[in-house]
């Protein structure tokens, strides 16, 4: 028993040092997407991953099982791994000490507007498409 409970205290403290890591990785692109040094394919990239992550809402919302938390957990840290990946070296190592001054983490106003201009698309998709759906099915069902 006693080496379940080390085995998982020492997975617990790998998980908050990879949030830990997350958080200020963000937290530098974040800084990135506004320095003027960045390259502009890395900092169009920066900014749309740090919007998104920093939004306060969800492009899939968290309460649909599974899939809710995918965003989270994939698509986040992939978009912050290749937008890492394309930033130079000695750029993000600054960033990254600057993020680690700065604090808590920034808000982003411009991923709540993104994320709510998708929902805001896909529902006026969705209801241009049941309303063509329905007007087929009623003039079909009444003989017209």
């Amino acid at each position: 028993m006693s080496q379940f409970v080390e085995f998982t205290k020492l997975v617990l403290r790998s998980v908050a040092h990879w949030a830990s890591e997350l958080k200020r990785d963000v937290t530098a692109l974040w800084i990135g997407s506004r320095d003027a040094r960045t390259p502009w394919p890395s900092k169009l990239l920066a900014g749309l991953v740090v919007a998104y992550a920093l939004s306060p809402i969800d492009l899939i919302p968290d309460f649909i099982p599974v899939i809710g938390y995918l965003d989270d957990l994939i698509i986040v840290p992939f978009g912050l791994w290749l937008t890492i990946r394309l930033m130079p070296d000695e750029l993000m190592a600054e960033f990254r000490r600057r993020a680690v001054d700065l604090g808590p983490r920034p808000r982003s106003m411009a991923g709540l507007l993104f994320v709510g201009a998708v929902w805001l698309l896909a529902m006026i998709i969705f209801f241009r498409w049941f309303e063509q759906r329905f007007a087929v099915m009623t003039a079909h069902s009444f003989g017209a």
